[in-house]
């Protein structure tokens, strides 16, 4: 049985509610588009390192199998346990939703670092 989304999102809203802001952040939730199309979500101190390391395929197995293009979006969190849980829920979203999820910024409370695109005039394109 799927979780219900709604309550998924509403978790989701309120751990990124929580999130402090980005001088003050522990943990960083990322999101990676892979070359199949596939989103891979994933949780690190160093998102950005993290993202080098996936490259040289030294992350994740399925990274290694499903090699990442680019960086879609970067969410801070005061811990790893909110980040943990953030993750866990985004996990559930099909790569639609989660592509959505970037594209809104995440819910209004969100604290979103950054989109890193090619194209800094354009804002997560292709997606």
């Amino acid at each position: 049985m799927r979780p219900d989304r709604d309550r998924l999102e509403t978790e989701l809203a309120v751990l990124i509610q929580s999130a402090l802001g980005p001088e003050a952040a522990l943990w960083q939730l990322y999101l990676l588009e892979c070359v199949n199309g596939s989103v891979y979500t994933g949780i690190a101190r160093d998102a950005h390192a993290r993202f080098v390391q996936h490259l040289a395929g030294k992350g994740a197995r399925y990274t290694r199998m499903h090699h990442p293009s680019r960086l879609l979006a970067i969410f801070q969190f005061p811990d790893r346990a909110s980040a943990s849980r953030a993750e866990f829920l985004i996990k559930q979203l099909s790569p639609a939703q989660k592509r959505a999820l970037v594209l809104s910024g995440g819910p209004p409370t969100s604290t979103r670092l950054e989109c890193v695109e090619p194209d800094p005039d354009r804002s997560c394109p292709d997606l």
